[in-house]
């Protein structure tokens, strides 16, 4: 994928400043990811109107086939979306709401539990593998992609809170050039930080 523009936040982990750097999963998230086609870079995706908190495709159907973990993560996202927030030192305007796609979820819940069975947490899978090739592999092709990983807490509502109070992830949930969510969540006993958690941002 070197014909693509990636954006990778950079933040001090353990002592040191690195790429995909590993923070404190109890404390703080580990820093996003990003990579957009070069058409996409420089400029936002048109976000689209507001919809509801929650929205995950317009019917109830659509939400009860996601799991419950996701759609709790989709409202939570999108009202951050609806009201704008600044990351870091970044004042991010309002945005238009994601929606929940099967693909991405599909993604970050291997990614999840890949992380899990094989004890490390990074961005890169053990195979050398990046973000937007599991989602590639997983059926999703877009013109934008991007993803947060967390671990170490069970609630939706404590993660979420990690992603916000860390720029890089604030960023990608208040991303204009994103347009949909896929959320994985695996807890696992007997590994190093019991809860893990993914999500992954695409755009069509």
């Amino acid at each position: 994928m070197s014909h693509r523009l990636r954006q990778v936040a950079l933040l001090w982990a353990l002592g040191s400043l690195g790429v995909f750097g590993c923070t404190d999963p109890d404390t703080e998230a580990d820093q996003g990811a990003t990579q957009a086609g070069e058409e996409q870079a420089g400029g936002a995706v048109e976000a689209g109107a507001e919809g509801g908190v929650g929205e995950v495709g317009g019917t109830t159907e659509d939400a009860e086939a996601h799991p419950r973990y996701a759609v709790q993560m989709l409202g939570l996202v999108n009202a951050l979306r609806a009201e704008g927030v600044t990351c870091g030192s970044e004042v991010m305007p309002p945005v238009g709401p994601l929606t929940l796609n099967h693909q991405l979820d599909e993604a970050a819940l291997l990614h999840a539990q890949d992380m899990a069975d094989q004890g490390y947490f990074e961005h890169v899978s053990l195979d050398g593998r990046e973000p937007w090739d599991r989602m590639n592999d997983s059926g999703y092709f877009g013109s934008a992609y991007g993803e947060n990983i967390a671990a170490g807490l069970p609630g939706v509502g404590a993660t979420f809170d990690q992603w916000v109070n860390s720029p890089g992830h604030c960023s990608n949930m208040m991303s204009s050039d994103f347009r949909e969510l896929g959320v994985g969540y695996h807890p696992q006993q007997g590994t190093q930080y019991t809860h893990y958690w993914v999500q992954n941002f695409g755009s069509p």
